[in-house]
């Protein structure tokens, strides 16, 4: 094997313009010196990108959006949600965030990564569909700007959020001919510790399903169905144990939301029961203890989490940022 570009005494790293600049001013004369200030300026200028470059405009280096289908605001107090309590106390919290019509999953999931009402977005059904939403969202983003990327899902339908060029890491229920896999609430939290022991990826979305479908046999606020969103805040629970073994929850910025609530056994009319969902964010720099008081929208989770790694949505999308909880000197760095 050739190690000459490794070891060879001749080989030598290109030289450095900012250094080159101090030297130039050194030996001119008191005589050259006026000469030489516009040289020496516009050197030192050739310098300043890659210096630009190491500042850290990332308010939290991973972000870990987690949708919990069918979950109401109000049901977080009624059933035994101990670790969203926590959360919720720990971090910025609003009860009254608005999902978007038609109020269910593959449209509202859609507006969740992209930032875009269903208008603008054009996915109203919400059933199984071969291939992929190939817009721009929230991954293809984040890959575009270097970071990895994951999602973790267990309803056959959001297997339309996987565009493979944009997702590094999936899990969850493939059709054939991929094996099947545990995507219940425990073996999402599960899946998710694994893969996080042998990567901490940049930008993540955890869907559950578990309240959803309680809610559609049992009905919503049913006992059946908050036990169902007390299996939810286990595995949310699990999650967080595995960021805190690794070292990481420090660094991540946490978002909790859902798609839709629900009313009934049902939740695609227009009712507010059906359009209320939770929307809480923990992590660095995130006022503990705030109750946000401004309107928030499902697709405002979008650029919002690409806010937290320093990044934005390019172009016009309905969401915004939630300022309240992104601190402005991270706001920087365009895709």
């Amino acid at each position: 094997m050739n190690t000459r570009m490794h070891c060879c005494p001749d080989h030598h790293p290109p030289p450095d313009p900012c250094l080159q600049a101090s030297l130039v001013s050194a030996w001119l004369s008191p005589s050259r010196r006026h000469f030489s200030t516009f040289l020496l300026l516009l050197l030192l200028t050739l310098c300043l990108p890659a210096a630009a470059q190491e500042v850290d405009t990332m308010q939290a280096q991973h972000v870990i959006v987690i949708s919990i289908d069918g979950l109401r605001p109000d049901a977080i107090a009624r059933a035994h949600a101990a670790h969203l309590q926590e959360l919720i106390g720990q971090g910025s919290y609003y009860p009254e965030a608005q999902t978007v019509r038609p109020s269910e999953t593959v449209p509202a999931q859609v507006s969740m990564i992209t930032g875009l009402d269903p208008k603008a977005h054009q996915v109203i059904w919400n059933r199984y569909r071969r291939g992929y939403y190939t817009g721009t969202t929230i991954f293809s983003v984040a890959k575009k700007a270097g970071l990895s990327t994951a999602l973790l899902f267990a309803k056959k339908k959001l297997n339309y959020l996987v565009n493979p060029n944009h997702i590094d890491f999936v899990y969850g229920k493939r059709p054939p001919p991929y094996r099947p896999m545990d995507t219940t609430a425990a073996g999402l939290a599960a899946a998710f510790a694994r893969a996080w022991q042998a990567h901490t990826y940049a930008l993540v979305l955890v869907h559950i399903r578990e309240p959803d479908s309680a809610g559609h046999r049992y009905g919503w606020m049913s006992r059946p169905y908050l036990s169902a969103v007390e299996e939810a805040d286990r595995a949310i629970g699990f999650i967080v144990s595995a960021l805190r073994r690794s070292g990481t929850w420090d660094k991540t910025a946490l978002i909790i939301t859902a798609d839709h609530g629900g009313r009934g056994l049902r939740h695609a009319q227009p009712h507010r029961e059906n359009l209320t969902i939770p929307w809480i964010t923990v992590g660095p720099g995130i006022p503990a203890g705030l109750r946000l008081q401004r309107a928030i929208s499902i697709y405002d989770t979008a650029p919002t989490a690409l806010a937290f790694l320093g990044l934005s949505m390019p172009g016009d999308v309905d969401g915004t940022v939630v300022t309240e909880v992104v601190q402005k000197s991270h706001r920087l760095r365009a895709p």
